[in-house]
């Protein structure tokens, strides 16, 4: 006969890394509601699936701006998340889902590490993994997490780590598509040049290739006039103070590529074709 009640020390440790998480997420809170110096360690990160479909466990996610809920007292602001739409971070930070689903238009909890559970094929311990652009997954190849190995809580299941730069500024080298003014949003009135990456920072390969936008806070370098395709320049990895109407005095924007220097005159780069 089966010992009701009886189970292994491994499945032991499996809840107790369960009921930690659940403490960590907020999901539960230590101690009781008469006792305020227990809170969960992490303030948790409420959303709203903005997907348009289910969100599924460990999913990682894109945010994509703020949505306030209710009115008075009972009102909160929810992130507002999305699949991801790039693979570095510059339309929003990326989170993972717990391991409830999240049907769309409603809410829920997410992971910002710094372990993180996420869906995906395990590359082999310390490689380098990155969102998939339109899907829940990471993809095996990319610099933005680490892989720690596959987790046991379910299959297609990996730990990761978010990848912490060891120090220096990211630029990236890129010649211009076509430039245009920003009507309003954190970079207003400033010029933005949608931008073809052909040197990336080491350990992030995945960017060659890519569009991207880069915002001229200067106003010195997109001035030649036109669309200025073909002009090559330099961007580095920056923050600011919003240009937003309305915004607050320490509002910043998200982090993005700002121009940092171009050459005088279009199509002078030497670039190879990638393979296709």
């Amino acid at each position: 006969m089966e010992r009701i009640g009886a189970y292994t020390p491994e499945t032991a440790k499996l809840v107790l890394e369960v009921i930690n998480t659940l403490r960590r997420t907020g999901y539960i809170q230590q101690g009781t509601q008469s006792s305020p110096y227990n809170p969960p360690p992490n303030t948790p990160i409420y959303f709203r699936n903005d997907s348009g479909e289910t969100v599924p466990a460990f999913a990682c996610m894109q945010s994509s701006g703020t949505v306030s809920v209710g009115s008075g007292t009972s009102k909160k602001t929810y992130i507002k998340m999305v699949k991801p739409i790039d693979v570095t971070g510059e339309g929003g930070p990326h989170f993972f889902n717990l391991f409830r689903p999240v049907l769309a238009g409603k809410y829920g909890i997410a992971d910002d590490g710094p372990e993180l559970r996420a869906l995906g094929t395990d590359p082999g311990v310390g490689k380098g993994m990155d969102p998939t652009v339109a899907s829940w997954t990471l993809s095996s190849d990319g610099s933005m997490f680490r892989s720690i190995g596959p987790d046991l809580i379910a299959s297609g299941v990996l730990k990761v780590m978010r990848e912490v730069s060891a120090g220096g500024t990211k630029t990236i080298e890129y010649t211009i598509i076509a430039v245009t003014t920003a009507g309003a949003g954190p970079y207003a009135g400033l010029k933005t040049a949608s931008a073809l990456v052909h040197g990336a920072p080491c350990g992030q390969p995945a960017l060659i290739g890519t569009e991207v936008n880069v915002i001229d806070h200067s106003g010195g370098l997109f001035d030649a006039g036109g669309t200025m395709a073909g002009y090559t320049g330099w961007a580095a990895e920056m923050i600011f103070l919003s240009l937003a109407s309305g915004a607050a005095c320490d509002d910043l924007t998200p982090c993005h590529w700002a121009a940092i220097n171009r050459v005088c005159d279009p199509d002078t780069g030497v670039y190879a074709t990638a393979c296709v």
